[in-house]
């Protein structure tokens, strides 16, 4: 022990993992830290091989999924008896994984299914180009695997999202069946290109080139693409909620008392409501622009909204336009949506006033 440095010998940590540590002196308060111990191999995971039982993973299952979880013989065992009518119903997951900005990782994982079907994982809570990624299992072990890119050095949560399989073959969703993970592992790939840190400004709203800056989430109800200079998101359903289609401007900056205007153009070929919000991207969401519901038509239109940013400079904010479930429209109007429609944006931006 020095002054202002405390060493502890690492034969102390026994294996990988969270580690609670208090310091007790007599008239003084205890002074606790949680410290993350990984194993000497690179892997950001803690347990990525289940040799220390569930410790580091949690599982989540809800809206008619229903699951439990196991580790038998060092491996992870999910029994899926109700997949539930969304990809997120049931959830497996890591969170606090420690990230660099600037950085690009690699994940990959043993998986099987004792029925074939699709999974999603998504790198929850970072700065990640695409979000998430689908892989198709089988009943065999193989490995799986992608990259990604972080430009700020937020924690990730690493989500399996194992509810309704989103593939081709949906079997799985009105069968039980157990879905096996191993060897799950996440590290740096050494001598990947840089990143250059988010500018906090929305940069690319007139679709000139590409799409850049802009994700995309659907639960298996559309696709979105640049076309023509416009952003032409094309939807195949609804979805069960105003989420379930969604596209989004991440990595916004937001100072505390400054007050914004969102401009946009927007139309559809099937005459209908959207929402557009602008909030914290992750954890509870918090609105800094209340949803506002948005009449479109086959008619290009321009709307324009302005508000104060009343809570704390939030560096992690995103604009994010709603297309799935919406309130106000018609079950004929969602049958029209779900047989084939195209919802297109242009000219989007959002400065301080």
């Amino acid at each position: 022990m020095e002054p202002g440095k405390i060493t502890i010998d690492a034969a102390v940590f026994p294996s990988e993992g969270s580690y609670t540590i208090t310091v007790e002196a007599d008239h003084y308060a205890n002074g606790s830290v949680l410290q993350t111990i990984l194993a000497n191999d690179n892997n950001l995971v803690i347990n990525g091989s289940f040799g220390s039982g569930k410790t580091g993973w949690s599982t989540w299952s809800g809206e008619g999924g229903v699951s439990a979880f196991e580790v038998k013989d060092g491996v992870a065992e999910i029994l899926i008896t109700s997949a539930g009518w969304e990809a997120w119903h049931t959830q497996f997951y890591q969170e606090g994984i420690p990230l660099e900005g600037g950085k690009t990782y690699e994940v990959s994982f043993k998986a099987k299914s004792t029925v074939p079907r699709q999974i999603i994982l998504e790198y929850s809570n970072t700065s990640a180009a695409s979000a998430q990624v689908k892989f198709d299992i089988t009943a065999d072990w193989a490995t799986y695997g992608a990259k990604f890119m972080v430009s700020n050095s937020n924690p990730l949560k690493l989500n399996y999202l194992i509810g309704k399989s989103l593939g081709t073959d949906p079997t799985a969703n009105s069968t039980p069946h157990t879905i096996s993970f191993d060897d799950i592992v996440v590290r740096e790939v050494q001598g990947g290109p840089p990143v250059n840190p988010p500018s906090g400004t929305l940069d690319n709203g007139t679709f000139d080139v590409d799409s850049k800056g802009w994700s995309q989430y659907f639960d298996g109800t559309g696709s979105a693409a640049v076309k023509d200079g416009e952003f032409a998101i094309d939807l195949t359903g609804t979805g069960q909620a105003a989420y379930s289609a969604q596209v989004d401007y991440e990595n916004l900056k937001l100072i505390q008392g400054k007050t914004y205007t969102l401009k946009f153009k927007a139309r559809s070929t099937v005459n209908r409501n959207i929402q557009v919000a602008v909030e914290h991207k992750g954890g509870d969401y918090n609105k800094y622009m209340e949803a506002e519901l948005i009449a479109l038509t086959q008619s290009m239109k321009e709307f324009s909204y302005t508000f104060t940013m009343n809570g704390a400079t939030d560096a992690g904010a995103h604009l994010v336009f709603l297309l799935g479930l919406i309130d106000g429209n018609s079950t004929e109007t969602n049958n029209e949506i779900s047989a084939g429609s195209t919802i297109y944006l242009d000219d989007v931006s959002l400065i301080e006033s």
